[in-house]
């Protein structure tokens, strides 16, 4: 265009991140102090940063919340949602928990029984007890399980079939029932064995998909020769981590 135009035309293109609005006779600023600056022969726009200014990660009353160098940011107190849902956010990090199983174990061969502590006490050599894994978040990976037994002190050698832990689970599309994994109790010698103590199944990275499967630990009692009753079933636990990205109300 030509000098006369460029005298004449003023401000011709507005454009918002790169891309151009339709040309109008005039510009509004909204949300902003505007100011004419005669000596300057400009039309000054102020914008009031004020509060991005003020802006930490600490939660100071009336200001907006930035985020840390570290990437955090702290919303101590209270705040009101119109509307929300836990699956609209994801975890962050790796979130590793262990908890302490509550649901109540299923003798499987009418060999177990419970005492007024709680415990289960054994009364048929191999006699198995189920011990379901309710607790376990849908979407979680199983890490690790492990349960304490306390066998009675009155044996002469190790038993020839030691107590056996193993985490299953029942597949309802097709009725299968599947050995995650299995480990022998470890005790190197008896004194090692007449003390209470864990067998553990580690090293576990099985995904609950609690929408298809049912979990649950079977704890097989010791079995043949040098084998004795008695031995008491106390707790279980499983530790299981909810993995970076995955949803907070996948349960």
């Amino acid at each position: 265009m030509g000098w006369l135009a460029d005298k004449l035309a003023g401000v011709r293109n507005v454009l918002a991140a790169g891309i151009p609005f339709p040309r109008r006779q005039a510009i509004n600023f909204v949300g902003a102090t505007v100011t004419d600056n005669a000596a300057q022969d400009r039309t000054d726009v102020t914008v009031d940063l004020a509060d991005l200014e003020d802006a930490t990660h600490e939660p100071t009353p009336e200001t907006i919340v930035r985020r840390s160098p570290t990437g955090s940011a702290n919303f101590d107190g209270t705040c009101q949602f119109e509307s929300i849902r836990a699956n609209d956010f994801a975890l962050r990090a790796e979130v590793v928990e262990t908890r302490v199983l509550e649901s109540t174990p299923v003798t499987i061969d009418a060999g177990w029984s419970q005492d007024a502590s709680g415990f289960w006490t054994n009364g048929v050599l191999a006699g198995a007890l189920e011990i379901p894994l309710a607790q376990l978040p849908n979407g979680a990976e199983v890490r690790e399980v492990r349960v304490r037994i306390a066998p009675v002190v009155s044996h002469g050698d190790l038993p020839a079939q030691m107590p056996v832990l193993a985490l299953w689970y029942l597949d309802t599309t097709d009725g299968s029932v599947t050995v995650v994994k299995s480990e022998e109790d470890p005790s190197a010698d008896v004194a090692a064995y007449e003390v209470p103590h864990d067998i553990v199944v580690a090293d576990l990275e099985e995904t609950a998909l609690k929408g298809a499967r049912r979990y649950w630990l079977v704890l097989t009692a010791e079995d043949g020769l040098g084998a004795e009753l008695g031995a008491s079933y106390r707790w279980a636990t499983a530790t299981w981590a909810r993995l970076a990205g995955s949803a907070i109300g996948q349960d």
